[in-house]
C-alpha cells in the first residue's frame, strides 16, 4: 500500500488509536502504591483505565480503608495489651490480622456499592460499619484517657478496699461478740464471714457459766445465812426475856431458850454453806483463770481476723484489666463534663473514620466508573441470559437428538423381533410340510405294499 509524503502514519491494529491532546482510551496501567491502594476500595483497573481522571478519587478511598485497618490494629494491640502480660512486639501478629479483618470487611463493603446507587443496602454496611467503628474506639478512647483513668483506678481501689474493710470487720467484730441470726446470714451470703480456727466463744460460754453458777451458790448462801439469822435472833430474845409473837418473855435460859439455840445450832450445821462457800472459792479461781484465758483467745482472734480480713481485701496495686479502665472512665465522665464531652466526640470521630469509605460513596455523585461499571454488569446479565439461553437450547437439541436416538433404537430392536418371530413361523411351517411329507410318503409306501 503507498503512502504519500507528508501524510500521518496509518495506527497499527495493535496499537490504541489517539485522541485529540494525545489522551488514550484505555489509558496505560498504572502501578506501584497507588494501583494497590485502589485494589483496597475494591477497584476494577481494567474498567478504571477507561476514566483516568477517576483513578485519584479512588486511590484516597483506598488510603481511607489502609487509615481504618491500621486503627484497627492499634485498638486491638492496644486491648491486648491490657490482658496479656507478654511483650507488645510478640502481639503485633494478632494485631495485624485483626487489621487485614477489618480492611477485607471494609473492601467488602466498598466493593459491593461499585455500579450501584446503594438503597436499603446501603443502611446496612452503614450499620455494620458503625459497629466496627465501636469496636476500634473503645481501646483507643482508653489509651487517649489512660494516665486519668490510671488516678480514677487508684481512687476507686482505696475507697473500694476502705469500705470492704469496715464491712468485714463489722461482720468479725473485735473483740468477739455472737451477731445476730440475720446479720450472720446476711454476712455469709455477701462472702464477708472469715472462718477462725479457734474462736473465744467456748471461753465467753464458760466463763458465763460459771458466773451464772457463782451467782446461784451466793444467793444459796445468803438465804442460809438469813435463816440462821433469823434462828439465833429468835433464840437470843429468848432468852433475855424479850416480848413478841413465838416469845415467853422470861428471862433466863429455859426450856425455849434451850430449844431455840439448838435449832440455830443444828441450822448452822446442815445448811450447807460451807461446802457452798467452798464452791464459790474454787469458782472464783476458775474465773480469773477464764478472764485471763479469754484475754489470750482476744488477742489471738484479733490477730487472726486481722489475717483474714487482710487476705480478703483486694491488693491496692496490680494489673489494670479492661473493664476497670472502662468503669473508671464511667466515673471520670460523671464528675467531669469536659472528659464526658471529649471522650464522646473522640469516640464520634473514630466511628466516622470507619464509616468514611462506605459514607464517601453514599454521599459523592455516580462516577463515570459507577456508570461504567453499571454498564458492564448490566452487558454481563445479558451476555449471561444469552448464554444461558444458547446452553439451554444446546441442552434442548441434544435432548431431541437423545430421544430421537432412543426411539430408532427403539423401532429396530422391534422390527429385529418381528422379523426373528417370522423367521420362526416360516421354520416351524417348513418343519410342518416336512412332517407332512415325510408321513405322506410313509402312507403311500405302506399302501403300495398291501
Amino acid at each position: 500500500m503507498a503512502v504519500h509524503a507528508g501524510a500521518p502514519p496509518t495506527p497499527s491494529a495493535e496499537e490504541p488509536r489517539p485522541f485529540i491532546g494525545e489522551v488514550r482510551r484505555p489509558a496505560p496501567p498504572q502501578h506501584g502504591i497507588r494501583r494497590r491502594l485502589r485494589a483496597l476500595a475494591g477497584v476494577d483497573e481494567e474498567v478504571l483505565d477507561h476514566f483516568p481522571e477517576e483513578r485519584p478519587r479512588y486511590t484516597r478511598l483506598g488510603a481511607i480503608v489502609l487509615n481504618t485497618g491500621v486503627l484497627a490494629g492499634l485498638s486491638m494491640l492496644a486491648a491486648l495489651t491490657k490482658f496479656l502480660d507478654v511483650p507488645w512486639l510478640l502481639l503485633l501478629p494478632v494485631a495485624a490480622f485483626w487489621a487485614w479483618v477489618i480492611v477485607c470487611i471494609d473492601t467488602w463493603m466498598l466493593s459491593s456499592t461499585h455500579g450501584t446507587s446503594g438503597g436499603a443496602a446501603f443502611w446496612v454496611r452503614l450499620a455494620l460499619s458503625v459497629v466496627i467503628g465501636l469496636a476500634i474506639a473503645e481501646p483507643l478512647l482508653l489509651k487517649v484517657f489512660e494516665p486519668a483513668i490510671h488516678r480514677q483506678v487508684a481512687a476507686d481501689r482505696i475507697e473500694e478496699r476502705a469500705n470492704l474493710e469496715s464491712a468485714l470487720r463489722a461482720c468479725n467484730p473485735v473483740p468477739y461478740e455472737k451477731l445476730p441470726a440475720a446479720e450472720v446470714a446476711r454476712c455469709a451470703t455477701d462472702g464477708l464471714l472469715i472462718s477462725v480456727e479457734q474462736a473465744p466463744a467456748s471461753v465467753e460460754d464458760a466463763l458465763r457459766k460459771a458466773g451464772e453458777q457463782q451467782e446461784l451458790l451466793q444467793s444459796r448462801i445468803d438465804a442460809a445465812n438469813g435463816k440462821l439469822a433469823a434462828a439465833e435472833d429468835l433464840a437470843r430474845r429468848e432468852c433475855n426475856g424479850q416480848t413478841g409473837r413465838g416469845l415467853s418473855g422470861r428471862v433466863g435460859v429455859g426450856p425455849n431458850c434451850r430449844r431455840n439455840r439448838e435449832v440455830a445450832d443444828r441450822l448452822r450445821l446442815t445448811n450447807g454453806n460451807e461446802q457452798r462457800r467452798r464452791e464459790v472459792t474454787e469458782l472464783q479461781t476458775m474465773i480469773v483463770d477464764l478472764q485471763s484465758q479469754l484475754k489470750t483467745e482476744n488477742r489471738s482472734y484479733a490477730t487472726r481476723i486481722d489475717e483474714g480480713i487482710k487476705a480478703k481485701l483486694p491488693a491496692p496495686e496490680g494489673r489494670i484489666g479492661l473493664l476497670e479502665e472502662d468503669r473508671a472512665l464511667g466515673n471520670l465522665s460523671a464528675t467531669s463534663v469536659f472528659v464526658f464531652a471529649g471522650q464522646w466526640l473522640l469516640r464520634i470521630l473514630l466511628i466516622i473514620v470507619d464509616c468514611l469509605p462506605v459514607l464517601t460513596k453514599r454521599l459523592s455523585a455516580i462516577t463515570a466508573y459507577d456508570a461504567a461499571v453499571a454498564r458492564q454488569l448490566a452487558t454481563d446479565d445479558v451476555l449471561h441470559s444469552a448464554k444461558d439461553d444458547l446452553n439451554r437450547q444446546i441442552d434442548l437439541a441434544d435432548t431431541a437428538v437423545e430421544s430421537a436416538l432412543v426411539r430408532k433404537r427403539e423401532s429396530d430392536r422391534l422390527r429385529a423381533i418381528a422379523d426373528q418371530d417370522e423367521a420362526e413361523r416360516v421354520r416351524r411351517e417348513e418343519e410342518l410340510n416336512r412332517r407332512i411329507d415325510a408321513l405322506a410318503a410313509d402312507l403311500r409306501s405302506r399302501a403300495s405294499q398291501s
